[in-house]
């Protein structure tokens, strides 16, 4: 039961980390074009905050093959793959305990193919560490577009402001 408890929590992770970076891109696109609107701010600033933006997109994207690749990896080169081998021997199985063998086999595959098994502490902890700034990424996204928002808002209240401060109008 280990052996499955480990395999899920590894693809539950994964699953969870490739969600996450969905709804970091949900949040993120939409602001492609936000930068344009800033064309009032100080040079600087908005040089800043364009390349911030840009710099974030850039990482969003290296996240985002690397968790594909991944999936891709551990969806067609172990599970699909362990899963053949599984059912040929299931096949050719005569007993329960070449059944019972054969599916230790199967779990024995996954779990050293998908880089959880002993020979692989190291590494198993490097992708859960890798996956953590994942999801901190996207709580770190959401705050600087959420800072983002308010910018914009505030510009448009200003804006709106001056033109009817021009305009000789008072606002009550």
């Amino acid at each position: 039961m280990a052996k499955y408890l480990r395999i899920f929590n590894f693809l539950w992770k994964l699953r969870r980390v490739e969600h996450a970076l969905i709804g970091a891109w949900k949040t993120m696109k939409p602001n492609c074009i936000t930068s344009h609107s800033f064309t009032k701010l100080q040079r600087a600033l908005k040089f800043q905050l364009v390349s911030t933006l840009r710099r974030c997109q850039v990482l969003w994207d290296e996240m985002n093959l690397f968790v594909t690749n991944l999936q891709y990896y551990i969806m067609f080169e172990v599970l699909e793959v362990s899963w053949s081998d599984f059912s040929d021997e299931m096949d050719v199985a005569r007993d329960l305990d070449d059944l019972l063998a054969a599916h230790e086999k199967y779990l024995h595959s996954i779990v050293e193919k998908s880089l959880l098994g002993e020979r692989s502490q190291l590494l198993y902890k490097s992708l859960f560490v890798l996956f953590d700034l994942i999801l901190r990424f996207r709580s770190h996204a959401d705050r600087l577009y959420e800072g983002i928002h308010e910018l914009q808002a505030r510009y448009i209240f200003n804006f709106v402001i001056n033109i009817f401060v021009i305009k000789g109008q008072v606002l009550v």
